[in-house]
């Protein structure tokens, strides 16, 4: 294990009967990296994201962050420890007409954690607590580009900001390591370039990030490393222009067009 791994994933696997989803995979993400995992449909990806925060509980292996076991914690408790994830489908709350802040200010919940009497009479220390949520939700407003529809129902967006909210109201849980599960998909070419640039930002705001992704422009753009799946198995690991060149990985996902479609960096 590296001595800046974030989070390490050490032979894990997954079964369905006689599907072998995932296969002993291994590998790491490095405090203040971005690492990517690819792969064709039905590789694995999706599933060993879920393997990783606990939304499907593995057939073997080990996953640590910060050097702490967590593959027995309860997905919901994950994010204590500072793992947040968005998944592929945008999941947003639309009760009562909720707004962009109000969706924002869900991601606040775990840090939220006065008694119901303090509550009810909004005591000093409930008022503070909850005046610093409200600046730190404009905030990721503001990051993300969405401030302007802080009041807006969340139900009137159009895809791609709908998609900004879900990432807003994942980093309201202040994580350490952000999870994307193909957070690009849906998106037109000028969203996906902004997005990019915003998962960058992000990057260098001190946030690790693990992302599944199809999008071969934006994951050669902004990855440190590239993860390979292919049949639930890794096949390759590397830096964008050492995996662009691999051959296995070029006969498995990429094609042959892959030799000179992408600049390495």
């Amino acid at each position: 294990m590296s001595e800046l791994a974030l989070l390490s994933v050490e032979g894990l696997s997954k079964s369905f009967g006689d599907l072998k989803a995932v296969q002993n995979v291994t590998f790491n993400v490095d405090s203040g990296k971005i690492v990517s995992i690819i792969g064709p449909n039905g590789a694995g990806k999706s599933t060993l994201l879920n393997l990783i925060t606990r939304v499907l509980a593995p057939t073997k292996g080990k996953v640590s962050f910060i050097n702490q076991d967590i593959i027995s914690m309860k997905t919901k408790d994950l994010v204590k420890v500072g793992i947040s994830r968005t998944f592929q489908s945008v999941r947003l709350f639309h009760v009562n007409e909720m707004n962009v802040l109000e969706n924002i200010l869900v991601g606040f919940h775990h840090q939220y954690n006065h008694r119901m009497l303090a509550s009810c009479f909004r005591f000093g220390r409930t008022r503070k607590n909850e005046a610093e949520m409200l600046e730190r939700a404009y905030e990721i407003m503001e990051m993300v580009g969405i401030r302007h529809f802080a009041q807006t129902p969340v139900k009137e967006l159009a895809f791609g900001n709908q998609r900004l909210v879900e990432l807003g109201r994942a980093l309201a849980a202040d994580p350490r390591l952000l999870i994307l599960d193909e957070p690009a998909a849906g998106l037109n070419d000028v969203e996906t370039e902004q997005f990019s640039k915003l998962i960058k930002k992000i990057n260098q705001a001190g946030v690790s990030i693990l992302l599944v992704e199809h999008h071969m422009g934006l994951v050669m753009d902004i990855s440190d490393k590239i993860v390979v799946l292919n049949y639930g198995e890794k096949i390759a690991e590397g830096r964008p222009f050492e995996v662009q060149n691999n051959p296995a990985v070029i006969e498995a996902y990429l094609g042959k067009e892959a030799e000179t479609a992408y600049v390495g960096n």
